[in-house]
């Protein structure tokens, strides 16, 4: 954080003729935590995001560009990434930087490769992802530029999309964003050439997730609202699961970014379009443009869940958290979301239980994310918020099961 943003917190409050304490005591936060802000020092998003809605404007006006949060990285994730940052920015000379090779490309064996990675990435085995990404994309590349037109070409292009959407929701996930900005643009590109508009707005879906990361908030939910007109269906009764499943994705990122931004009346239209997608699907669909994220009645059930979160609604998320479309038996008929889709609602529900005092059933929530997708969860930072919360507020001696997932994260109290 930079003493901007303490400026601009500074200025808010005195604007809105509140005094420090005054502040904090709206936030439901200590004077100490608003005093070291303005005095320029570091605070989390979330936050953030408390005192905006305590001074009743967007959480975007109080920051300075640029993401608020430095991105945690280590040595091994670092050399991990080299290889692919050579083929998503390669040195610019007179030539192609991935001429064709002689031999011809097998196409079918690319798809091949394409959807391992794409399974590694579902799977949450990010070491695989990033081993196979960049010679995926180097052979894709020369594909591309081997087959110079016809159908083949079209086909390579594909291929280069489903790989570049991957390629951009690992960066993403791992907070490499000037990389996974650099695979999304193009995986736009690619599908503007083919005219393949769902694609092309699937990109953008997750463009918009991108800046959400960043704290682009209006940005991300200007954009998503746009592609969801765009792609609005004509006739929603007679419009395709997969298209619809687009368009309400569309939605939720509106959703995603509007609440965070404190604009609840925009949150609460997107979320009403969404769910209006969901029910003409009826159930839960793996969408073929989302590429294995799925979307539906229980998707959009999870974002309420999120939205009543990020309003500091905890008690509400705790009370609608397991139950109608949530609940397990509602679940088993409707269709079970992706994991990683799932997961990210129980990290809600964690830090409901957190913030409600319930430190051992928020640590039990995270534990069972640990047994089942540690990789995924080591690159939450939420969980990690919420850990902090815990340390800083436990008055007892930890449990065994909290210094567990304490040392997972890498922690120390």
């Amino acid at each position: 954080m930079t003493k901007e943003l303490g400026y601009h917190v500074q200025n808010q409050r005195q604007l809105a003729g509140m005094t420090q304490e005054e502040l904090a005591h709206a936030a439901g936060l200590s004077p100490s935590t608003v005093r070291k802000l303005e005095q320029g020092g570091s605070v989390r998003m979330e936050t953030l995001h408390m005192l905006a809605r305590a001074l009743g404007t967007e959480t975007s006006a109080l920051m300075t560009p640029g993401s608020p949060e430095p991105k945690e990285v280590n040595d091994a994730h670092s050399i991990r990434v080299m290889e692919l940052r050579k083929v998503l920015l390669p040195p610019i000379g007179l030539g192609a930087p991935f001429p064709p090779t002689g031999e011809e490309p097998n196409l079918r064996n690319l798809r091949n490769v394409t959807r391992v990675v794409t399974r590694s990435y579902f799977e949450d085995d990010y070491s695989k992802l990033a081993d196979k990404l960049p010679d995926l994309m180097r052979d894709v590349n020369s594909a591309v530029a081997y087959f110079g037109h016809g159908p083949e070409h079209e086909e390579a292009l594909a291929i280069r999309i489903e790989a570049l959407r991957m390629a951009g929701r690992y960066l993403t996930q791992v907070r490499e964003d000037d990389l996974a900005y650099q695979a999304l643009s193009r995986l736009i590109s690619d599908a503007q050439a083919l005219g393949r508009s769902l694609d092309a707005a699937a990109g953008i879906s997750s463009m918009c997730w991108l800046f959400l990361r960043q704290a682009r908030f209006t940005e991300s939910t200007a954009m998503a609202t746009s592609i969801a007109d765009e792609i609005e269906p004509p006739k929603i009764s007679k419009a395709s699961a997969d298209h619809l499943a687009t368009w309400g994705w569309a939605y939720l990122r509106a959703v995603a970014g509007a609440v965070r931004n404190n604009q609840y009346d925009i949150a609460e239209e997107a979320l009403r379009m969404a769910r209006s997608a969901a029910t003409a699907i009826g159930r839960e669909v793996q969408g073929a443009h989302q590429a294995g994220v799925s979307f539906g009645p229980v998707t959009t059930a999870m974002i309420d869940i999120e939205v009543s979160m990020a309003k500091g609604d905890a008690r509400s998320v705790l009370e609608n958290a397991d139950k109608g479309v949530l609940s397990y038996k509602a679940r088993q008929k409707l269709g079970t979301p992706h994991r990683n889709g799932w997961n990210r609602h129980r990290l809600d529900v964690a830090m409901a239980k957190q913030r409600l005092g319930l430190h051992q059933e928020a640590t039990m929530e995270l534990r069972r994310i640990m047994g089942s997708s540690p990789d995924w969860l080591a690159h939450q930072r939420m969980a990690k918020d919420i850990m902090r919360d815990l340390y800083r507020k436990r008055k007892r001696a930890l449990t065994s099961e909290m210094r567990e997932v304490g040392a997972f994260l890498a922690l120390d109290r």
